[in-house]
């Protein structure tokens, strides 16, 4: 085989190998009963359903979620960036403050950041998942808590290299206490990054 050829075989194969990368799927951990995780190519997505199991039966559910990244580069975080997909096929946006203070309410809204301040002091996992080598980044705020923090709107974040954050959202809920599976999926609205996190919710009775 002459020099040409070698090269032009190299190249296939470093083309093949590349697109095996590409095709390799991402991996998914279920961390504990409510927590679940996923990781591609250095970006973690994690959703806590710990508050939403408690909610099944209003138009609404909350859910805590967080990303890291231990790679260079930027990602950014919007409102717009999250969908939750329910076990019926029907995708739903992050709702908006008019919407959940008309039909979710203000006192709930205090009783789940209650729930969650709770929840996310008491519990390692998440921040022995990123562990030491992961800084805590400030957090997009897409929903003040009517009765403590935080108290002011923050609609857009971002996650650089070995930082993560976490935020409280909440979609609507016209599925019910279904007891398949649900798909949040986050976007980067600049660069088109997208990883989704399949979670099945331990409905509170």
């Amino acid at each position: 085989m002459n020099k040409r050829g070698v090269l032009t075989v190299g190249a296939g194969f470093l083309v093949g190998a590349l697109a095996l990368l590409a095709a390799q799927p991402a991996s998914v951990q279920k961390l504990t009963a409510n927590l679940f995780s996923v990781d591609k190519d250095g970006l973690t997505l994690m959703a806590d359903v710990s508050v939403t199991r408690l909610r099944g039966g209003e138009k609404y559910i909350p859910m805590r979620v967080w990303l890291g990244k231990e790679t260079k580069g930027t990602v950014y975080i919007t409102r717009a960036s999250f969908t939750v997909t329910d076990p019926k096929g029907v995708s739903h946006p992050v709702a908006s403050v008019e919407e959940l203070r008309r039909d979710y309410g203000p006192n709930l809204i205090s009783a789940d950041y209650k729930f969650d301040h709770r929840v996310v002091e008491s519990g390692d996992q998440v921040s022995s998942h990123f562990a030491d080598a992961f800084n805590f980044v400030t957090a997009p705020v897409f929903f003040a808590n009517p009765s403590g923090f935080p108290s002011t709107l923050r609609e857009n974040g971002e996650i650089q290299l070995r930082t993560y954050t976490g935020t409280f959202l909440y979609f609507a809920n016209p599925a019910g206490k279904d007891p398949g599976e649900y798909k949040l999926t986050f976007t980067d609205p600049k660069s088109g990054v997208s990883l989704e996190v399949p979670v099945t919710i331990p409905w509170s009775r």
